[in-house]
């Protein structure tokens, strides 16, 4: 099974945000994808923070990936055109998705400079 780790991103995403969590998940899946837990026939990986996760399975950006704070979950998976768009994971996640991206790749990137993987 291979990685995808970059995807084109839809119209209207937050793209900014988008870009720099493929960055985030580029480095963390290269770098340090360790100890996945299997699921069905999937292989889960999940990256964290100290507040924040960033759930995924071997394929990344093929399917679905969430990230996963205090405001909620949001949902990061490719639309019939393959490109990445972004939902609030249920009701309960009001919080703008963008911000819920922004502060999840602070929080992990925080959390591991912390522990010496970021220089």
């Amino acid at each position: 099974m291979t990685a995808t780790l970059t995807k084109p991103i839809a119209s209207g995403q937050p793209k900014e945000a988008l870009e720099n969590l493929e960055e985030l998940v580029e480095m963390l899946w290269k770098n340090h994808r360790t100890a996945p837990v299997a699921a069905g026939e999937d292989m889960i990986y999940t990256f964290w923070g100290s507040k924040y996760q960033i759930v995924t399975n071997a394929t990344v950006f093929d399917a679905l990936v969430e990230v996963s704070g205090p405001e909620g979950t949001i949902n990061i998976r490719p639309n019939e055109q393959g490109e990445l768009t972004v939902a609030p994971a249920d009701a309960k996640t009001t919080a703008d998705p963008k911000d819920v991206i922004q502060r999840c790749i602070q929080d992990v990137k925080e959390y591991r400079a912390r522990k010496a993987l970021f220089k």
